[in-house]
């Protein structure tokens, strides 16, 4: 339902209203709209993307953040603005958000929501599982409050657009800083670098359906025992418009950030101090 209510949001709203809902319209809101042009460049000069290519992306999303507190369980409702009174999908503070109005909001952010909840719960099982694992983890390790579950949480779940063509359909290589993602795709774009080599990801056959990729946090945490997936999008069709999901878990800001066992000289820090380092270098700190 989610990826059907993106394709109508992309196909049939008009670019004014993709501005009503931008994300940098009201600057206290960071969920909404991203324009094409808007993601950031990565590693150009290691993902093999042409000259052509690089910098070129011309992928649109809409981002909404992943935080989840208390709610109703009433049928949920719409207005003309686009708000959503009651219902299961009132359980999420939807503050730093943005969204479209009108009869394209009714439908879309109902729709939108509910696979919201759902992602935050299987966070959460994934959560539990890697504090189950041998992988050395303390409780607190994977989010004080549980990931996606608190204040100050950079948890995020992305509805992505690329265009036709790895011109403009692409996004540069990277890893993500985050702990771990999950990525649902209808169509081959993602490539993950395996042994040197770039290679297709398989495709989701199912909604409920997920890639698990482990981030730049989780890395940071076992101290290399788990390896941040580095990995690019280059959508190989040239018709096809390519959409996917792709939900993106932090632990919240106040979470101890520091390895299982530290490098010798390496002091405590925060999780938000670390996504704040990342998000304004653009790349992961060293």
């Amino acid at each position: 339902l989610a990826l059907c209510a993106l394709e109508r949001f992309h196909s049939r709203a008009s670019q004014r209203q993709k501005e009503h809902c931008h994300h940098a319209k009201d600057q206290t809101k960071v969920g909404g709209y991203f324009r094409a042009g808007e993601e950031p460049d990565y590693d150009a000069d290691a993902d093999g993307f042409s000259d052509e290519e690089a910098g070129n992306s011309r992928v649109e999303d809409f981002a909404v953040h992943l935080r989840m507190e208390g709610g109703s369980s009433a049928p949920a409702t719409a207005t003309d603005e686009g708000e959503v009174r009651g219902g299961r999908d009132a359980a999420a503070v939807w503050g730093n958000q943005q969204w479209p109005g009108g009869s394209l909001g009714r439908a879309f952010r109902p729709a939108v929501t509910r696979h919201a909840e759902a992602m935050v719960r299987a966070g959460h099982a994934l959560h539990r599982a890697l504090k189950a694992s041998r992988l050395g983890l303390r409780d607190y390790a994977v989010g004080g409050n549980g990931i996606g579950n608190g204040n100050g949480n950079a948890s995020l779940m992305r509805m992505l657009q690329y265009p036709p063509g790895a011109t403009h359909g692409h996004m540069q290589a990277h890893t993500d800083y985050e702990a771990f993602t999950l990525i649902h795709q209808q169509s081959r774009g993602l490539q993950v670098l395996q042994d040197g080599e770039w290679r297709w990801a398989p495709v989701s056959h199912s909604a409920g359906q997920y890639i698990l990729m482990a981030g730049d946090m989780l890395e940071f945490w076992t101290n290399g025992s788990v390896r941040a997936q580095r990995h690019r999008v280059c959508n190989e069709s040239r018709k096809e418009k390519r959409n996917s999901l792709v939900v993106f878990f932090a632990a919240d800001d106040d979470t101890d950030a520091s390895p299982v066992a530290p490098p010798e000289g390496e002091g405590e820090g925060r999780v938000g101090s670390y996504l704040a380092a990342c998000a304004k270098a653009g790349v992961r700190p060293e």
